[in-house]
C-alpha cells in the first residue's frame, strides 16, 4: 500500500511511476538474501533466506516463500481491444505462475519476538519437492519480508533461478 492511499491500488494509474520512485527512495530496514540447493536426481529443493536487519524494527516481521515458473503455455481468456469481446488464446505464455508455497501462505514468523535491531542476522531454510510437472530450469524462488500485522507493508523481496 503506498502511503495515502486507502487501499492497494493506486486510483489514478498517471501518479504510478511517481509513487514507485517514491518509494525506491526510502531505506528498507532489512535486506534479504536468498541461495538454495536443488538436487535434480530427487528434485529436492532447499531455500535460505538470510535477513541482515540495517535498522531496528519494533513489529514483528513474517517471511514467505514461493516457488513460480515462467514460460508455461496455456489458455488465457484475453479481451479483443476491437470488439470488447473476450476470446481464448490457446498459446499463452504465462510468467510467474506460483507453483508452491514453501512457508504458511500469511508467512513464516522471523523471530519469535520483536524488536529486530540493527545487524541482527537471521538464517531460515524451506524445503521441498518440485513436481515432475514442473521444468526447474523455468522456475525461481521468491522470498518477501513484510510486517506480521497493521499495514503488513512489504519491507524488502529477492528472487533467484532454482537452478544454476
Amino acid at each position: 500500500m503506498f502511503e495515502g492511499e486507502p487501499r492497494l491500488a493506486i486510483t489514478n494509474k498517471s501518479q504510478w511511476g511517481g509513487r514507485v520512485a517514491s518509494e525506491l527512495g526510502n531505506a528498507t530496514p532489512v535486506n534479504l538474501y536468498l541461495h538454495r540447493t536443488y538436487d535434480p536426481a530427487t528434485r529436492q529443493v532447499k531455500a535460505y533466506v538470510q535477513l541482515r536487519y540495517t535498522q531496528s524494527v519494533a513489529e514483528a516481521n513474517n517471511v514467505t516463500v514461493y516457488i513460480t515458473e515462467n514460460d508455461i503455455v496455456d489458455p488465457q481468456l484475453l479481451p479483443d481491444p476491437v470488439t470488447g469481446q473476450s476470446y481464448v488464446l490457446d498459446t499463452y505464455v504465462h510468467q510467474h505462475v506460483v507453483r508452491d508455497v514453501l512457508s504458511a501462505t500469511s508467512g513464516d514468523a522471523v523471530q519469535v519476538s520483536p524488536p529486530q535491531n540493527s545487524g541482527t542476522v537471521i538464517v531460515k531454510t524451506f524445503v521441498s519437492t518440485l513436481s515432475g510437472a514442473w521444468n526447474a530450469d523455468n522456475c525461481h524462488i521468491v522470498a518477501l519480508v513484510r510486517q506480521a500485522s497493521g499495514t503488513r507493508k512489504v519491507l524488502q523481496s529477492a528472487e533467484i533461478d532454482l537452478v544454476e
